[in-house]
């Protein structure tokens, strides 16, 4: 199955904006303020950093009640926090609905600054709901509201938010020109945060032009000024930004240390959207790995988190809210100059705006029709894919289970002749001549040698199974490997007085392999090679190398099989005591199985074929190293 590439855009990095110091203490008394106590907003920020996000939103909302209405900043600065707090529960509507509260309370005092920042965060509110049109507007507002004060610091930020929408919309050489306008007002007054958010967004910029370097060096660049603010949230965020960094290079273990690093932030925090994106990320990086069960519980859980965020009735809920707020806009503006209007105006102005409630309603009914139609889409390619899923993990499952019945139908052979002949020997260990004896011990020693290789081989394969053997390739020798191996189990072959005869071809490149898995491949391959070979004869072993791989080949003298046996040596299930023309010597077939998912773990191919003496070849081809 082919996997998509993870693809980063900046739209993130809006997305977490209040101090990473909140935590869960619901049971923290909260304190309120008299109506004649004077307010002071950093005293209340203090004090609700130590609540949990809902215990402080209804610390705001009661004092809102308990200020003078004549408090206009004060005001300003309270919807403005209970936004921020509704940002960061993922809960859009009521943010935005409070930077509207916050809005008209600018408006009313006519102060710049305080409008630049209510645009600017109601821009927010759309650009994490990816509507980039109305997010570019309200930012452009705010940005011109900013430049008519002195305040550098807000100016950058517009500037880096602008510069987002651009980069997101494909507008990339204007994001760069608008990034460098951020950095040059942070010059003038340097924020922490800022920066590195600067930083955060040319590093995305640069991904999306597949340029690996730069992007590398301004997310460095980020990560440390993150680091340097104590902003655990973005540090967070970060480290999935360079997960999937090293994913775009192939460094996957690389990339789960990152993800789960960042994961193990947003869990503690109760981070939603960084949640989500991690398990995404998480999903995508065990496949790249081949590892489809890991990588289909990762995908089921962002699926959960993907949901619990944008959902249709909070889309709904949002577009209301800003025709609320539109509506009532225009009613007030009418209000003020119906004492210069005419009735004839009146009605007209009425007509209009009866036109054009109706076109409004009549888009959003289309956009829901479109964005309910492409989720139903959406969900049916999913299921596709996940009953191929169960289908491949029921056939996987069911072969086991047929291999397992096989293996302990091999092992209770051995088992039985122990107790078969142990029990004889108890019985009659005073008659027994010293030939008798001997004849006993050698069968007992072929019972224990055929039951260690089948356990070792057992076990080898399911740590296979379990997905903790990773391949680790080095260089390797490949002859040295052979000759290490044939080491080992020539005393084998010498019971039996078989020649192990190898011969290579000069110069032989070294090739990179799991030096460990490979040599357990040779080894099974030998075993089975003089298990079936008669009495002094030879297994033969060529090294050679082709244009792109390097070849090797094993040459047994035994009784072979029928070629229509061959495609059954390396699969789950098939019971290797029915075929071949041996009837004697017949085992599980779990080596080969074993040499098979090593050898193909390694990049290599294994197959089996019919040699000119009737006995069985085993051809492995590993490719040669391009670098």
């Amino acid at each position: 199955m082919q996997v998509n590439i993870l693809t980063l855009t900046t739209r993130q990095l809006i997305k977490i904006f209040v101090l990473s110091s909140i935590v869960f203490l619901l049971t923290q008394p909260i304190t309120c303020f008299s109506v004649n106590q004077k307010v002071d907003i950093e005293s209340v920020r203090d004090l609700t950093a130590n609540y949990s996000t809902d215990s402080a939103i209804v610390y705001y909302v009661s004092l809102l009640e308990s200020i003078d209405a004549s408090e206009k900043h004060l005001q300003f600065d309270i919807y403005s926090d209970i936004a921020s707090l509704y940002r960061l529960k993922a809960d859009f509507p009521n943010a935005l609905d409070y930077d509207l509260k916050a809005l008209e309370t600018a408006e009313s005092i006519a102060d710049n600054g305080l409008l630049g920042s209510a645009n600017n965060s109601i821009g927010i509110n759309y650009y994490r709901n990816d509507d980039f049109t109305n997010a570019e507007k309200y930012f452009e507002r705010g940005l011109n509201f900013r430049l008519k004060t002195e305040d550098f610091g807000a100016i950058a930020d517009s500037y880096y938010k602008l510069a987002m929408v651009y980069d997101d919309t494909g507008r990339s050489d204007k994001a760069k020109e608008y990034f460098q306008q951020a950095i040059s007002y942070l010059g003038s007054e340097p924020d922490c945060v800022a920066e590195a958010d600067v930083y955060n967004g040319l590093a995305a910029l640069y991904y999306k032009l597949q340029m690996p370097d730069s992007t590398e060096y301004f997310a460095l660049k980020a990560m440390d000024k993150y680091f340097d603010c104590g902003n655990l949230e973005l540090v967070s965020f970060m480290y999935m930004n360079l997960a999937s960094l090293v994913n775009m290079q192939n460094n996957h273990r690389q990339a789960l240390e990152y993800l789960y690093a960042g994961l193990e932030i947003a869990d503690s925090m109760g981070l939603l959207s960084q949640l989500r994106q991690g398990y995404r990320n998480l999903s995508e990086t065990y496949a790249y790995m081949g590892d489809y069960q890991n990588a289909y519980i990762n995908h089921l859980t962002y699926i959960t988190y993907k949901d619990s965020i944008f959902n249709i009735e909070k889309a709904a809920s949002f577009q209301e809210l800003n025709i609320l707020y539109e509506t009532e806009k225009k009613e007030r503006e009418i209000i003020e100059k119906q004492s210069e209007i005419d009735l004839k105006n009146i009605q007209i102005s009425k007509s209009n705006q009866q036109r054009n409630l109706l076109i409004i309603i009549a888009i959003l009914f289309v956009i829901a029709f479109i964005f309910g139609y492409y989720r139903f889409k959406e969900k049916k390619k999913y299921a596709k894919i996940l009953d191929k899923k169960n289908a491949e993990l029921e056939s996987i499952n069911a072969a086991k289970d047929k291999l397992f019945s096989i293996i302990s139908h091999d092992l209770s052979s051995p088992i039985s002749s122990y107790s078969r002949l142990t029990d004889a020997m108890l019985k009659a260990i005073d008659k027994l001549s010293a030939e008798q004896l001997k004849e006993y011990v050698s069968e007992l020693n072929s019972s224990s040698v055929r039951l260690q290789s089948l356990l070792s081989n057992l076990l080898q394969w399911s740590v296979n199974q379990s997905g903790h053997f990773i391949p680790n390739p080095v260089k390797t020798d490949i002859i040295q490997l052979i000759n290490k191996t044939v080491e080992t189990i020539k005393i084998v072959a010498d019971e039996k007085q078989i020649k192990l005869q190898i011969s290579s071809e000069n110069n032989i490149p070294n090739i990179s392999i799991d030096e460990k898995m490979i040599s357990t491949v040779f080894r099974n391959i030998l075993s089975n090679a003089i298990k079936f070979s008669p009495e002094n004869s030879t297994v033969e072993i060529n090294i050679s190398h082709k244009i792109n791989s390097i070849q090797i080949i094993f040459d047994d003298t035994g009784p072979g099989i029928d070629e229509n046996e061959l495609s059954k040596l390396f699969k789950y299930g098939e019971d290797i005591s029915k075929i071949g023309r041996q009837k004697e010597k017949k085992g599980t077939g779990l080596g080969l199985i074993l040499a098979y998912e090593f050898v193909v773990r390694n990049g290599g191919q294994i197959s089996a074929r019919i040699n000119k003496n009737g006995g069985l070849r085993i051809i492995i081809e590993f490719d040669k190293d391009t670098k």
